[in-house]
């Protein structure tokens, strides 16, 4: 087997439970450890990321929930799945705590992991009839004012008329994405395998508006009113762009999706209960 080591090593520490990992999987795997590693984990070579996935089966990340989102879409377009240890702190996505490390490995050895696959986002930026900014999530697209009043979002799909929010601004969220940013919209939380999105505003100023759940097929437009002000768009809150009056905004399910690796014993609902509790 063939892994490719992650981390974010400015937020987080992975020296410890990176060294636990690799002393399992040492004897039987090949390991391939990303540039931005380097000096922290030794390895005779650091790679880039083309190089790096299309070497590895699969992809271990040390970090937090930022760091496995980031990991993520660097991994969809090669396919490969990815193993997060969590040495952050919520843990939605990175779900195997970091003490529990060498357990990871045994079970990767073993072929004893439980797969999840996730769907992911495209958001374009059309201005003038050209894109403009582009990108992939895996949680969530959010369009937000920067500055000055309200936005008034209309929000369409498949070119049907859907809602307009006089808000700070809209979530869209994948079902991945339901338990981040969404759900601190008032957003329900959504089951990871299922196919849709979720529509959530943001601080509506009307009693009225309520989160939505709508079919992923086809494609969700963003417009705002000529005199909005100013508002960006965030791809799982890391890719930003800042958009003007007339861009239209368009999302859609991407192609690629994300692999995610954990351990056999983890469940969504004791996840859920755990992290969104004060028990």
């Amino acid at each position: 087997m063939k892994i490719a080591v992650l981390s974010n090593v400015i937020k987080s520490n992975p020296t410890e439970a990176a060294r636990a990992f690799l002393e399992v999987v040492a004897d039987d795997c090949e390991v391939f450890v990303a540039k931005e590693l380097s000096g922290i984990i030794p390895a005779k070579e650091y790679y880039d990321d083309e190089t790096l996935f299309r070497l590895a089966d699969v992809a271990v990340v040390f970090g937090g929930d930022g760091t496995t989102l980031t990991a993520s879409r660097r991994a969809a377009p090669y396919n490969v799945p990815v193993l997060s240890i969590n040495t952050g702190h919520l843990g939605f996505l990175a779900t195997v705590a970091a003490k529990d490390a060498k357990k990871a490995a045994e079970c990767l050895l073993k072929n004893n992991l439980a797969l999840s696959e996730r769907i992911m986002l495209n958001v374009r930026v059309v201005r003038e009839e050209k894109v403009v900014f582009e990108a992939l999530a895996l949680n969530d697209i959010t369009a937000r004012r920067i500055s000055g009043k309200l936005a008034d979002i209309e929000v369409s799909h498949n070119e049907s008329y859907v809602a307009d929010y006089r808000a700070d601004g809209v979530v869209i969220a994948t079902p991945t994405g339901s338990t981040a940013y969404s759900l601190s919209c008032g957003g329900p939380v959504v089951m990871p395998e299922l196919d849709v999105f979720v529509v959530s505003p943001i601080c509506p100023h009307f009693l009225g508006a309520r989160p939505l759940i709508i079919p992923t097929d086809g494609t969700v437009e963003l417009k705002f009113a000529s005199d909005f002000g100013s508002a960006s768009i965030s791809a799982d809150g890391q890719s930003e762009f800042e958009v003007t009056a007339g861009d239209k905004v368009v999302i859609s399910k991407s192609q690629l999706t994300a692999k995610l690796l954990t351990l056999k014993e983890q469940n969504f609902f004791n996840l859920v209960r755990q992290k969104l509790t004060l028990d």
